[in-house]
């Protein structure tokens, strides 16, 4: 019987005006948090990498000039 009152009250309008408005909620506070986590992601890898001599760097393939670009791919 509990089964049966949840999927009614799933469809009433104001279950899925509820569910939608802790979405966009989610996005409000997430977006924040995982543009921080790209941006600290971005400069570790930059960090790393440039602490790399030109040997090590060579011997990976990447120039010092293609650092930046490869940190923008890391995230």
């Amino acid at each position: 019987m509990q089964k049966r009152l949840f999927k009614s009250w799933a469809r009433l309008p104001i279950y899925a005006a509820s569910n939608e408005l802790i979405k966009r909620l989610e996005k409000i506070i997430m977006n924040p948090i995982r543009a921080f986590r790209n941006w600290r992601m971005y400069n570790e890898t930059v960090r790393e990498l440039n602490k790399l001599n030109a040997r090590q760097l060579s011997d990976l393939g990447i120039s010092r000039a293609d650092i930046e670009r490869i940190a923008r791919q890391a995230i």
